[in-house]
C-alpha cells in the first residue's frame, strides 16, 4: 500500500505532524484508483488479512465463552481478562470493518484518501463523510429541544442553503448579521512575496521578521494568529524581546492543546 500510494499520488504537499513542513504524499481515492490493477492487488492483500483477523476474532470468542464457564476461584483475575478480551475483540471487529470499507465496499456519501509521510514507513488511511445530516439528526439534532448554531462563514450568497442541505438543519429561523467593523476602510491586506516556501529552513525566521516588521509599522497595534500551532512557541521566544524593547506591549496567547 506505501507503494502504491507513493506511484500514484499526487505532488507532495506539507503536513502538520511532527513538523508542521514535512513533506506528505497525498493521494485521493477515486473510481478510477479502485479500477487500477495496484488496487486489485491491494485487495487481494486485504482479503489475505481479512481471513487472519477472523480466525482472530474466532479464536478471542472461544476463548471468552471458555472464560464465561470458570469461577473467580478459578481465574483470580477473570474479570479484567474477560474484560480485556472483549476490547480485544471490539478492536479487531472495528478495525476490519474500517478497512472493509475503506478498501472494498466505500460509503458513497464518503470522501476516501491516503497520506503519508515521505520521511516514514507509515501510511494513514482517512474517511471523510461529504454530508453529515444523518449523523447530526440521529446524535444531536433528535435529542434537543432547541439549538442555535453561529459561524462566521455559514453564509454563501447570503443565504444558508448550502450549510442546510449538508447539516440537515432546516427546520430554523435563520438570521445573518452584519459585520460592526468597516473592513473596507479600517483594514488592508497585505501578501509577501519574499518568503520561502513552508518546508524550507530559512522560513521560520522569515516569519519571524516579517511579523517583526509589521509589528513596528503598527506600533504594536496588531495581532498574529498561526495556522500551524507548532512554529508559535519559536516566534514567541524570538520576538517578545525586541517587540517590547520599543514599548509594545506583548500578550502571550494561551497554549492550544493539539487535536
Amino acid at each position: 500500500m506505501s507503494e502504491f500510494a507513493r506511484s500514484n499520488s499526487e505532488q507532495p504537499q506539507f503536513s502538520s505532524k511532527n513538523s508542521p513542513f514535512a513533506k506528505q504524499i497525498r493521494l485521493r481515492v477515486i473510481d478510477t484508483l479502485r479500477k487500477s490493477q495496484g488496487w486489485i492487488e491491494t485487495l487481494n492483500t486485504w482479503d489475505i488479512l481479512n481471513t487472519i483477523f477472523i480466525t482472530i476474532r474466532k479464536n478471542l470468542g472461544d476463548l471468552e465463552e471458555y472464560i464465561h464457564t470458570k469461577e473467580q476461584s478459578d481465574l483470580p483475575n477473570i474479570e479484567t481478562l474477560s474484560e480485556s478480551i472483549s476490547n480485544a475483540l471490539n478492536f479487531h471487529q472495528t478495525l476490519s470493518d474500517s478497512l472493509n470499507s475503506f478498501l472494498s465496499n466505500p460509503d458513497t456519501n464518503g470522501i476516501y484518501w491516503i497520506n503519508k509521510l515521505t520521511e516514514e514507513s507509515e501510511i494513514y488511511l482517512n474517511m471523510a463523510p461529504l454530508n453529515v445530516s444523518k449523523t447530526l439528526e440521529e446524535n444531536l439534532f433528535s435529542k434537543k429541544s432547541s439549538i442555535i448554531m453561529t459561524g462566521a462563514t455559514i453564509s454563501t450568497n447570503g443565504k444558508f442553503d448550502h450549510f442546510r442541505n449538508n447539516t440537515g438543519f432546516d427546520r430554523s429561523k435563520e438570521l445573518i448579521l452584519g459585520s460592526p467593523f468597516d473592513y473596507k476602510t479600517s483594514a488592508a491586506l497585505f501578501l509577501p512575496n519574499d518568503i520561502s516556501d513552508p518546508n524550507q529552513p530559512t522560513y521560520q525566521s522569515e516569519i519571524e521578521n516579517a511579523i517583526f516588521e509589521a509589528s513596528v509599522t503598527a506600533e504594536g497595534e496588531n495581532y498574529g494568529s498561526f495556522h500551524f500551532i507548532s512554529i508559535t512557541p519559536k516566534c514567541i521566544q524570538k520576538l517578545t524581546t525586541p517587540i517590547t524593547s520599543r514599548k509594545y506591549k506583548c500578550d502571550r496567547p494561551t497554549p492550544r492543546r493539539q487535536p
